[in-house]
């Protein structure tokens, strides 16, 4: 009897400890990420400001989409709203 006790234990054990990620201390995370941004930078600072320019037209770009199909959007319904009234007045 004590021994399928016993394996229950070491099976639950096991369990917790493969569901369970290991601790990591914070002064390890933060030298994590340190590594990982100087690896992840670009060796001229030239270039971060050419990438950073970039993303700020892709997102003037997206801007500029969003506004003209809104603007489309308002046209439709308003077409729409004048030909119900046009049926309305017939």
């Amino acid at each position: 009897m004590r021994s399928k006790w016993f394996l229950w234990l070491v099976a639950l054990v096991i369990g917790t400890a493969l569901a369970v990620p290991p601790v990591i201390s914070a002064a390890e995370k933060k030298a994590v990420k340190k590594a990982e941004k100087k690896a992840a930078q670009p060796c001229a600072p030239g270039e971060m400001k050419e990438k950073k320019e970039e993303k700020k037209a892709e997102k003037k770009e997206k801007k500029a989409k969003k506004a003209a199909k809104a603007k489309k959007e308002t046209k439709k319904e308003g077409m729409m709203e004048e030909k119900k009234e046009e049926k309305k007045k017939k």
